[in-house]
């Protein structure tokens, strides 16, 4: 296979080898799986039902590779890319363990051999079409008979690295790995425009559903019910979230700070009113020992082992 790149077997991995590629594709956009799974969907919001549903609705994009219709790629012209915020500094005062979560191979390589505008217009590309793909299954509920008593949930699964703190992807417990778009709209209760500037989890989902369909949410699943600040998305809301990374590395976010402590005791300390690319690491000033210890007490006090899935067992030769 012909990467559009051309640095074939130099990345960091074999997985990475195998996915980080972007490259205008030139097919009808109906001709994509994503596009097929939002045709699905829309046919199905499209049914007459004689009892409450709950549809879930999956795109593959903007994960890797970056392999979408062209007219996606043609809505953001090279030469109008604008890279994220970068320091090439930036891991200076970050301790090692976090340096080793985030591999900055994978992104110089891209960067070194002039491609990263190139990289970031794929990265675009996708979210733009996932962003069609959305499109297609709202417009389907809004010619629906159930456009007025759906309850909309939109979310991603996490953010993605373009170069921020010299990585590429995820699997960090910085801000822009962990920062993911969330909206919800429940007839009669959301107002159109509304955000909220708290930070909460994709744990708070289940809490927040099981409310609105007057159903009790399970025990057994961590996670708050949101219903309070879609109702008020300015009100108090005192419960920073947690984040996790691998065995025993952990973040915690609150509205202004993101405190991580990872396995080995090393810290990172950012605040976000002063520093939103988390550029400073404030860990080991004094001044901020009350902060630190303050959103320590929301760090898990049991710490699973990490999970390796079952091996099959080799059959003894007889």
């Amino acid at each position: 296979k012909q990467y559009a790149h051309r640095l074939n077997g130099k990345f960091s991995s074999a997985y990475y080898n195998s996915s980080i590629d972007w490259a205008p594709i030139e097919v009808d956009a109906s001709k994509t799986e994503d596009w097929k799974t939002a045709q699905l969907a829309g046919k199905l919001l499209q049914e007459k039902h004689n009892k409450p549903f709950f549809l879930t609705c999956g795109f593959f994009r903007p994960h890797l590779p970056w392999y979408v219709p062209s007219v996606y790629f043609d809505m953001h012209p090279l030469d109008k890319i604008i890279p994220p915020a970068y320091r090439q500094d930036d891991l200076d005062d970050i301790p090692m363990a976090g340096r080793r979560l985030a591999s900055g191979s994978d992104f110089r390589l891209i960067r070194n051999n002039g491609l990263w505008n190139n990289a970031i217009q794929g990265y675009m590309a996708s979210v733009s079409f996932a962003d069609a793909c959305v499109g297609q299954v709202l417009d389907a509920l809004q010619a629906s008979p159930h456009k007025d008593n759906t309850i909309i949930v939109l979310c991603g699964d996490h953010g993605f690295h373009l170069g921020e703190k010299d990585h590429l992807e995820k699997n960090t417990l910085w801000e822009t790995a962990t920062h993911t778009p969330l909206m919800v709209v429940v007839p009669g209760l959301t107002s159109e425009g509304s955000r909220c500037s708290q930070p909460v989890s994709l744990l708070d989902i289940h809490a927040t559903l099981m409310e609105l369909a007057e159903t009790p949410a399970r025990k057994d699943i961590d996670g708050r019910s949101l219903v309070p600040l879609l109702d008020n998305p300015d009100r108090d809301w005192n419960y920073p979230v947690l984040m996790t990374a691998r065995y025993n590395n952990h973040a915690v976010r609150d509205c202004r700070y993101r405190y991580i402590r990872y396995s080995d005791g090393s810290e990172e300390l950012y605040d976000h009113t002063t520093d939103p690319n988390e550029w400073t690491n404030l860990s080991q000033r004094e001044l901020y020992r009350p902060i630190k210890d303050q959103l320590a007490l929301w760090l898990p006090s049991r710490n699973e082992p990490e999970f390796t899935p079952p091996q099959p067992k080799k059959e003894t030769p007889k």
